[in-house]
């Protein structure tokens, strides 16, 4: 797929690789998984983690995305089968779930940047730092609004692997100020993720996204144009390891006039 050019409306959601980069998601996803960076398994996970920041319940349905930039964006050629997901999801336990929560709140950049002594604090002070109305009036379709299903471990599952999305967003968010830091994820994800029309290609070594009049270019290109320098400059390595160790980059042009 990267030998020809992607093109699709999911270009956006190549927005959250640098923050997943400094947010260390792949490293947490491959331990979560229990399976080594070269497999499928950290990518099936990070297939899921899209889906939530998509405010879907599954891309699988209709493969709707499929041939979009979606897969790729993964690292895979493909989207995943519903079989191939419940076999991911019913395989971890709601202890490993916690674990991984656990984990992402050892991770620099997400939740807090206090030095607390483990989660307990943070539970237990999260009404002084986060409403929890506001919290969930922005962030619940990306996947807390409903149950789904009474399997504990696939609850558990789920909703923590929407925390990586979360976490990624609010980075994002963050970074562009007002006025997208209020949208609400649903908002988001039609606006931005699977709202831009895009190009995918390679350079060389690197991975290069280009937009074509995409919606906050102006606030988007400092923050994305020249993506490998600025992650150096970060003391961050910008090659991508789920897909395959190529670099990142990307351009905000006008869409030619008919």
């Amino acid at each position: 797929m990267l030998a020809d050019k992607v093109n699709g409306t999911s270009a956006g959601l190549w927005l959250l690789a640098p923050e997943h980069l400094r947010l260390g998601t792949w490293d947490l996803l491959c331990g979560w998984s229990g399976q080594p960076a070269d497999t499928v398994g950290p990518r099936l996970a990070l297939q899921l983690v899209h889906e939530a920041a998509l405010c879907v319940t599954g891309v699988r349905q209709g493969r709707t995305l499929g041939q979009t930039g979606f897969e790729l964006a993964n690292g895979l050629p493909f989207i995943a089968s519903d079989l191939a997901i419940h076999e991911l999801r019913d395989a971890h336990t709601v202890q490993q779930a916690q674990e991984l929560q656990a984990a992402q709140y050892q991770y620099k950049g997400f939740v807090t940047t206090a030095t607390l002594d483990g989660p307990d604090p943070l539970i237990t002070d999260f009404p002084k730092r986060w409403h929890v109305e506001e919290f969930f009036h922005d962030h619940q379709e990306l996947g807390w609004q409903k149950a789904g299903t009474p399997n504990l471990n696939i609850r558990c599952g789920r909703m923590t692997l929407a925390l990586l999305a979360q976490a990624a967003l609010h980075q994002l968010r963050q970074r562009l100020g007002e006025p997208v830091v209020h949208w609400q994820a649903s908002h988001w994800a039609k606006s931005v993720l699977a709202g831009m029309d895009g190009g995918i290609r390679v350079h060389d070594d690197t991975i290069v996204a280009a937009f074509y009049s995409a919606p906050l270019a102006k606030e988007l290109r400092p923050h994305y144009e020249n993506l490998p320098a600025q992650l150096e400059a970060e003391g961050i390595k910008p090659e991508i390891p789920w897909l395959y160790h190529f670099k990142l980059d990307f351009r905000f042009k006008q869409s030619p006039k008919v």
